[in-house]
């Protein structure tokens, strides 16, 4: 829930009852979480009905994060009876304005509907315009043979490609996924020295970070963490 002012969310419920795009869509996006002042009382509930409607308003204007929030709206959100056939168009119609989101949301919208296929090629799409959590999706695809043949060499590269990407691109859970997928890989590979499992090791303890990742943590249990490998040398 942002926290703003009355005055601010006045100014902004103004404009978008003007018809100003801008303000039609920042309405829509405040009504999806909610906006709240400083003390805590809330300015505006969230209404994801609400929101859905001021974000049409500005998307049949042509404004892309709108459109790109219409389609993830109409694609399923709580509160809101799912409509494929406009959440795709609408996502295309972002997409086509260089929206990266739009172009992910659709691949997880074909998904859902059972084309592997289209959902391959949009997930690609979006990665080529820098949604670097679109390479995770990729790696998996490439790695169990969903919607594209299995190649192990791919996925790899794809799960490397959200390790190493900016921060900034991409969410902490996708890079954590895509280290796990690789360790992983890297486990299925053969026999393993303690060199190799060092690396393993790494991996893990780096997806499970924050202490959250539990298939991740189930892993390290087996391999043992490096805090408890640490300790039997000292008691050694």
């Amino acid at each position: 829930m942002d926290t703003l002012t009355r005055s601010e969310v006045e100014l902004v419920k103004r404009n978008a009852y003007r018809g100003k795009a801008d303000a039609q869509w920042m309405l829509g996006y405040w009504y999806e979480a909610g906006v709240a002042d400083v003390s805590g009382s809330v300015l505006l509930a969230a209404n994801a009905k609400k929101a859905l409607h001021w974000h049409l308003a500005a998307a049949e204007q042509g404004h892309t994060s709108a459109q790109a929030a219409a389609s993830r709206l109409l694609s399923g959100a709580d509160g809101i009876a799912p409509k494929f056939d406009q959440a795709l168009a609408w996502g295309k119609r972002a997409t086509a304005q260089g929206d990266s989101s739009a172009a992910f949301n659709l691949g997880t919208m074909y998904r859902d509907l059972g084309n592997l296929g289209r959902a391959f090629l949009w997930y690609q799409r979006a990665a080529r315009m820098g949604a670097s959590d679109a390479w995770l999706q990729q790696g998996l695809c490439f790695l169990f043979g969903l919607g594209v043949s299995r190649d192990a060499g791919e996925a790899r590269s794809a799960f490397t490609r959200v390790v190493d990407a900016d921060p900034s691109t991409t969410f902490p859970r996708s890079r954590e996924d895509a280290l796990y997928w690789l360790a992983i890989m890297d486990l299925l590979g053969g026999r393993h020295t303690k060199r190799s499992l060092a690396r393993i090791r790494q991996r893990l303890e780096a997806a499970n970070i924050d202490e959250d990742h539990e298939q991740a943590n189930v892993l390290l249990n087996l391999i043992g963490k490096t805090r408890y490998l640490s300790n039997r040398k000292v008691r050694s």
